[in-house]
């Protein structure tokens, strides 16, 4: 039986990074899903997946069982990126190991950055050309990758973690209270520290939070629609995240709004459901984006961080509004952005069959292009057991 090694490269964790891989698993059955993060423990937990660590020495060493490596999602062709753990030479030498030895190596989803070095030009151009499957996250990482030399067309696929958004959202459980997350407040602020330090600190963003909340207040007719600040990422960087949540917050009652904090979400399709029940999403983070677009609310994105390209071609695709920093402009936006309330719904479904198409691909090269009696996905409505259409790829 394929056991193919799932490598995901980023430093910070959140919910979606799990989804892809339990995604994945699902939709790769019955190939043996081992992952590679740098949190393999709380990974295993997560996702109930094996896993191990990103150092070189370690997958090195499981590259002797398994048949497959395949780099999931993050941005390993960007050599800038800071929140990478694995730098581009490391990751030319363990595909190179791969491939001596026999095995197949693929990336799909993954991102690249300006290549500024020969060196960072050669070592991308490899990593691309010796892939047996290579699939970008956007448009604009596949010039990159042109002007370097990577052969066109270049395939563009989506995120895996579109798969995990699939349900339409349902009732979120009552907690201890007898009442759900979202049944007083109605403004969703989904947030990320070094989103708020791009943003210049908890007192800034607080000002923007509260601009917004206004204009909200004013729309829905209410004093105070209030706020839940959900710390978005999970793992080492969760306490760092909810820090700045409670600076937020601080910030927010010296305004007399009313606001609470949200824990990281355990899962994508968790707090999906639980953005239905609000009436506006503010966010600047991609996975959020994914998240509210397919609650079918009211998007605001908020461009807070000019180190995560990703958040504004995201906005881009589901062609939200994004607050622009224009004195006097957030009520328009604010209007906009609810007006389009459910419209981004078709986006959604193209982006699911695109991140469904990149599995069907997958499952061909880890399989030599056998049928597998896989288990059918949970979001799939029909649940045959074939590979689906094509003609869905951007």
């Amino acid at each position: 039986m394929t056991t193919a090694l799932l490598l995901q490269t980023s430093h910070w964790r959140d919910a979606a990074h799990d989804a892809v891989l339990t995604a994945a698993a699902r939709e790769l059955d019955p190939v043996q899903v081992v992952t590679a993060t740098a949190d393999p423990g709380r990974t295993e937990r997560m996702t109930g997946l094996p896993g191990v660590g990103t150092d070189r020495r370690t997958l090195l060493r499981t590259l002797r069982t398994v048949d497959a490596v395949v780099v999931v999602g993050g941005r390993p062709l960007a050599p800038s990126a800071t929140d990478q753990v694995l730098g581009l030479g490391d990751l030319y030498a363990i595909a190179m190991a791969a491939r001596t030895a026999g095995k197949r190596f693929a990336m799909i989803g993954v991102a690249a950055g300006p290549l500024g070095t020969k060196r960072d030009a050669f070592l991308a151009r490899r990593l691309m050309i010796g892939s047996a499957l290579a699939v970008v996250d956007e448009p604009e990482s596949a010039e990159i990758l042109v002007s370097v030399g990577v052969p066109s067309p270049i395939r563009v696929g989506a995120d895996l973690a579109w798969l995990e958004l699939q349900e339409p959202p349902t009732e979120p459980a009552l907690d201890s209270d007898g009442w759900s997350a979202a049944d007083h407040e109605k403004l969703w602020f989904a947030m990320t520290r070094p989103g708020v330090d791009a943003a210049g600190g908890g007192a800034a963003v607080a000002r923007e939070v509260a601009s917004v909340h206004e204009a909200l207040a004013e729309r829905l007719g209410v004093d105070d629609p209030g706020v839940l600040i959900q710390a978005w990422r999970g793992g080492t960087a969760s306490g760092a995240d909810l820090e700045s949540a409670a600076e937020i917050a601080a910030e927010l009652q010296r305004r007399n709004i009313r606001s609470r904090i949200l824990p990281p979400p355990l899962s994508l399709s968790e707090v999906k459901d639980a953005m239905s029940r609000v009436v506006l999403c503010l966010t600047g983070h991609p996975h959020a984006l994914m998240a509210a677009a397919a609650a079918g609310v009211g998007v605001l994105a908020w461009p807070a961080d000019p180190t995560d390209p990703t958040a504004r071609t995201m906005s881009d695709w589901l062609s939200v509004p994004s607050l622009t920093g224009v004195p006097g402009s957030v009520p328009a936006l604010v209007q906009a952005a609810l007006a389009r309330a459910g419209e981004t719904l078709p986006v959604v479904r193209e982006q699911i069959a695109t991140a469904g198409e990149v599995v069907d691909l997958l499952r061909v090269l880890l399989t030599d292009g056998g049928e597998l009696p896989r288990t059918p996905s949970a979001g799939r409505i029909d649940h045959t057991h074939v590979v689906r259409p094509t003609g869905v790829m951007r």
